[in-house]
């Protein structure tokens, strides 16, 4: 306090703060903020003693004070919006005032952004006073114009946003839809067709009744201007230019109303009339009549089209699926929606040819819109507010529930219902894939990661995963092929590698899949991986046999092989003879005896079936320009290649000793052309991130490598073919 302030002004200070003490310490309510505690020693301060509060006596020092402090706390966006218009728009504060009135109260003082709201949008009249087909724009002023209605759009709709039921703020929303109405047409039509202002003019003056595009009748009107439009145009058809120049008009047209439907009708908080959405789903699925020969009349054909609003546009030769509609019945999660989306998949299921995979990709394009739909709602919360959400709306478990209600259905049968399920256990999982990372790398704080609500969602994911009616169980018996269980993993994979899985699998056992359970019971060891103590064993046995002729132990060892030792002996097999052939020391040659002696004793292995018989012979007698020369290794071999070699002799090993055939998949995918499984998997990548990968794998060497592969799994009798690679 400074020194020369007034004793009794001192006194209010005093006052305030043991007043504000007093709320500190004896309210029973936790004061959560300074603001919470001005705004209790204010109202102390009223009933307190008329003296220093704003009603009674006078109004004193403290509490003008205090008040300015909560108005500017509850008005402040209010106050920053009405700043962004008022520095916009600087002759608005000139009138303001006639438009409150003289007699200012509290309730004119707490809306004066909309007022200045209302003052900014009738300065916003649009530059199309054309009343005649010759005349045209002015492109200068419909530019400007334009760029100042762009510059101003966020401080509208933000103030609007705030007051949204008031009556000031439902007066300036319809008027402002007026005029994005004529800016989205401005942008699509009128800059590149400045002699269509005439029209401009004629939307402006349909809307002008009327402009709530949540109604269908607004809609109608804009179609009706359109219509004219092109009616016009059409009457006037001589040349190829005028028919070329017609095609331009629908095409800007098209893009202008599919623009009004996206931000206009579905882009308000509340969502349009049933009416509107059903003429809309009207326009995208058609009814033709087909006439056969020999027969009356005709039978209906439902079809697709284009979201247009001319009455004369032709359908789609063959239906095709559109997610524009149904990415903007899903922003609004309403029962009179939901209906609607029941009829668009409905409408969509009759269009479609059955048989031709277009019922899968349907499904995969609703349970994709759901996806995204869902998501939105998670994206910008914290990693326990999206877990609360979870929980608070039981989404895992409803979703749970509907898709072992739903087992059984095919992509002919499947519901919406499920889709949605489908879309929102994916985002579930997708938020129990952080959360279990987090664990992992004990990233945040420990109490929340093992709370209460951790430990729920985790269960639920548990018996998601373990739903026997959910995760598809594969023919054998073996393992669960689809399903939560899959996904979750997959996850994890990509966002932490294999060692986060190792690691959340020690304590969440129900994620390992029942053959690596079934695997670690038998102390069985993972094929695919491959320097493990036995391949060590018989990797210096062969080396013995190969070049010390000491074929004692390897003999015996084959004698006794052990089914999980084949894949070993085979890639040893390669490892031993390539070297040997790039090697330029003469005590690393080989002998024609000593290949010929390691043939019988691969012969007289009981362990290797006849395929992998086939296919260690092969590798031992590769000789320089063979079929598999590519698989050599030569002394001035790049590192990859040699890599690659091992890589391809391994994974045929453990394919010819495997009896499931699903092992092969991977590999299919791995053979073909880099940028197709770019694409396939993975589209969303930069082609960037495969620059190097292509300069290295796309030379003739890979290409050699790639024929060697062919011709090594041709060679295996009854497994697999070119065709199948």
């Amino acid at each position: 306090m400074k020194s020369n302030v007034k004793s009794s002004t001192k006194d209010m200070f005093m006052t305030l703060c043991a007043v504000c003490i007093t709320v500190l310490t004896k309210t029973k309510e936790i004061v959560k903020c300074e603001y919470q505690l001005i705004q209790g020693s204010l109202h102390s301060l009223i009933i307190r003693s008329p003296d220093f509060g704003i009603v009674g006596g006078g109004v004193s020092l403290i509490g003008r004070i205090a008040a300015v402090h909560v108005v500017y706390r509850e008005c402040c966006e209010c106050i920053y919006w009405f700043g962004q218009l008022t520095s916009h728009s600087p002759g608005v504060l000139e009138g303001l005032v006639q438009s409150v009135g003289e007699t200012t109260g509290i309730d004119n003082c707490m809306v004066l952004h909309l007022y200045a709201l209302e003052k900014v949008l009738n300065g916003l009249e649009p530059p199309i006073k054309a009343k005649r087909l010759s005349q045209y724009s002015d492109d200068k002023s419909l530019r400007v114009w334009l760029s100042y209605v762009r510059e101003v759009s966020n401080a509208i709709e933000s103030t609007l946003s705030l007051s949204s039921q008031h009556p000031l703020a439902l007066k300036a929303s319809l008027q402002w839809q007026k005029i994005r109405a004529i800016q989205i047409f401005s942008e699509n039509v009128l800059l590149n067709h400045s002699n269509m202002v005439v029209y401009a003019r004629q939307l402006y003056l349909a809307l002008r009744s009327e402009s709530d595009f949540l109604v269908c009748s607004t809609v109608v009107k804009v179609k009706r201007v359109l219509n004219i439009m092109q009616g016009n145009l059409k009457t006037k058809l001589k040349s190829k230019e005028e028919k070329k120049l017609l095609a331009n008009v629908r095409k800007s047209c098209t893009n202008f109303f599919i623009e009004v439907v996206s931000t206009l009708c579905f882009g308000q908080s509340s969502a349009p009339e049933d009416k509107l959405i059903i003429m809309l789903l009207d326009i995208v699925f058609t009814e033709q009549m087909v006439v056969d020969e020999g027969e009356e009349g005709g039978k209906g054909k439902r079809g697709t089209r284009n979201l247009t609003p001319f009455k004369d546009e032709s359908g789609d030769k063959q239906p095709i699926i559109r997610s524009f509609l149904l990415q903007l019945l899903l922003e609004h999660d309403t029962e009179n929606v939901k209906n609607h989306l029941k009829s668009f998949f409905n409408r969509c299921q009759q269009a479609l040819v059955r048989g031709t995979g277009v019922d899968q990709e349907l499904s995969l394009l609703c349970t994709q819109c759901f996806e995204n739909a869902t998501y939105k709602d998670f994206c910008c919360l914290s990693l326990e507010n999206k877990i609360k959400a979870i929980l608070e709306k039981n989404l895992l478990t409803s979703a749970t529930d509907t898709l072992a209600h739903s087992a059984g259905l095919t992509e002919h049968t499947i519901s919406l219902e499920a889709l949605e399920s489908v879309a929102k256990m994916r985002c579930c999982l997708l938020v129990v894939a952080e959360l279990l990372q987090l664990r992992v790398n004990q990233q945040g704080h420990s109490q929340f990661l093992y709370g209460r609500m951790v430990q729920q969602l985790l269960e639920e994911t548990r018996l998601a995963c373990t739903e026997s009616k959910v995760n598809t169980i594969d023919t054998t018996g073996m393992f669960d092929t689809t399903g939560p269980i899959v996904y979750l993993l997959k996850l994890l994979v990509y966002q932490g590698g294999f060692s986060c899985v190792k690691k959340i699998t020690k304590d969440q056992q129900w994620m390992i899949p029942k053959e690596f359970e079934q695997d670690r019971e038998q102390n069985t060891l993972d094929p695919f991986v491959m320097y493990n103590p036995i391949y060590g064993v018989i990797r210096e046995e062969m080396s013995a046999a190969a070049f010390g002729r000491d074929y004692k132990e390897l003999e015996e060892h084959a004698t006794a092989l052990h089914p999980q030792e084949c894949v070993p002996l085979l890639l040893s097999v390669y490892e031993v003879y390539t070297m040997s052939r790039a090697s330029t020391n003469i005590a690393m040659q080989l002998l024609p005896e000593t290949t010929e002696k390691i043939n019988e004793i691969i012969l007289n292995c009981k362990a290797l079936s006849r395929d992998m018989k086939v296919v260690a012979r092969k590798l031992v007698s590769n000789a320089q320009g063979g079929p598999l020369a590519a698989l050599q290794v030569t002394a001035n071999q790049p590192m990859f290649q040699q890599t690659l070699g091992a890589l391809v002799v391994h994974a045929v090993a453990v394919l010819i000793s495997r009896s499931s055939l699903d092992l092969l998949c991977p590999f299919v995918t791995l053979f073909k052309p880099l940028g197709v499984w770019r694409i396939a998997t993975c589209p969303q990548w930069q082609r960037i991130c495969f620059q190097r990968q292509e300069e290295s794998l796309l030379e003739d060497n890979f290409m050699n490598v790639q024929m060697a592969i062919h011709t090594l799994l041709e060679s295996v009798a009854g497994h697999f073919s070119r065709q199948t690679v």
